[in-house]
């Protein structure tokens, strides 16, 4: 698919002692690279979520910043569209984050360990956008989108729908064998990490299922955990052996499925943690590693990813299973529906 962009902007990310543009910055960085990832995640989302056709060979992305107080940036808008008559047809996806809040982060940390920062000393993170008089480029690598068949519910092994509620324009459905394993292996396991393959598939449905808009559906259907992954009470470490091994048992398998993500605990405690607001173990939620994991294993803005650990405020005394989908630049968490096999 080709992706022509429209930029007018040198994008710029700074950390700063104010919340605005007095006194120097501390550090910046030249982050406009970083808007083909932003544009990357736009396009996917826009096909995924059935905005529009997949059989189109040619999108407009064009970039426009949303000034809180120009040059300084609150939001960035990409606005899709279509070539020649279906141009009227526009979609606009707004980013509040991207890879320069994760530069941003992993700087503040390097600066508070060197000394220049003290661990007290505030930090405003500030996104500019400067007008340039003609185009600026933004390369792109080629859009890594999932291989996606026509299938119906049956051909993925799902016998019944279960309880649970899907997001709109990205449906997810997750076997209650899958969430209860996830959630088994993180009570088991306690503080120690541990992580599995994910099989499963992408597929167009023939229509719809209610509720949503796109028909296109992502479904987990196992775990496949191996011992030559590893972690510890704070990181997880995946084989990329294991992984290859992983793939060749969804081959013979036969039923269309591939590893299209890996799953991780973020560790459990003493059957309270969701009741805690303060306690040593993490949330489940996407770490600055994790992140990297993602990056590495599975870059794609179409990938998902699985967590099971605690959650603050849920009522239940066991782990819970959550999943995050790019939105905005970064994983959040999305809503999915349980099903029978």
């Amino acid at each position: 698919m080709n992706v022509n962009v429209a930029n007018r902007h040198r994008w710029q990310c700074e950390l700063r002692d104010q919340p605005n543009l007095s006194g120097v910055p501390l550090a910046s960085k030249d982050v406009t690279p970083d808007l083909s990832e932003t544009i990357d995640e736009a396009v996917t989302n826009g096909f995924l979520g059935g905005y529009f056709p997949l059989t189109v060979d040619e999108v407009m992305a064009r970039i426009e910043p949303q000034f809180s107080t120009s040059p300084i940036v609150e939001q960035i808008d990409v606005v899709l569209s279509l070539p020649g008559a279906a141009a009227a047809k526009r979609v606009t996806f707004p980013f509040t984050n991207g890879n320069w809040n994760r530069w941003a982060q992993r700087k503040t940390v390097q600066l508070r360990e060197e000394g220049t920062l003290t661990q007290e000393q505030p930090v405003y993170q500030i996104l500019l956008a400067i007008a340039e008089p003609n185009e600026v480029r933004i390369p792109l690598p080629p859009l890594r989108a999932p291989e996606i068949g026509s299938a119906t519910l049956a051909d993925c092994g799902v016998r019944q729908l279960l309880d649970g509620e899907l997001t709109p324009d990205r449906p997810l459905l997750i076997s209650r064998r899958f969430e209860e394993e996830a959630i088994e292996q993180c009570v088991q396991h306690k503080q120690m990490e541990i992580g599995a393959a994910v099989l499963g598939r992408y597929v167009r449905l023939p229509e719809p299922l209610p509720g949503t808009r796109s028909p296109i559906v992502t479904v987990f259907s196992e775990l496949l955990f191996d011992s030559r992954h590893s972690g510890d009470e704070s990181q997880f470490h995946f084989d990329p052996g294991a992984l290859a091994e992983s793939q060749h048992m969804c081959d013979l398998r036969g039923m269309g499925e591939s590893i299209i993500t890996v799953f991780h605990t973020h560790g459990w405690g003493c059957g309270e943690c969701n009741q805690k607001t303060l306690c040593p173990v993490a949330e489940a939620k996407p770490s600055l590693q994790d992140h990297r994991l993602l990056a590495s294993l599975f870059p794609a803005k179409s990938t998902l990813m699985p967590i099971a650990g605690r959650k603050v405020g849920d009522e239940s005394r066991r782990p819970v299973l959550q999943v995050y989908a790019w939105r905005s630049g970064q994983m959040r968490p999305i809503r999915w529906q349980r099903y029978e096999d």
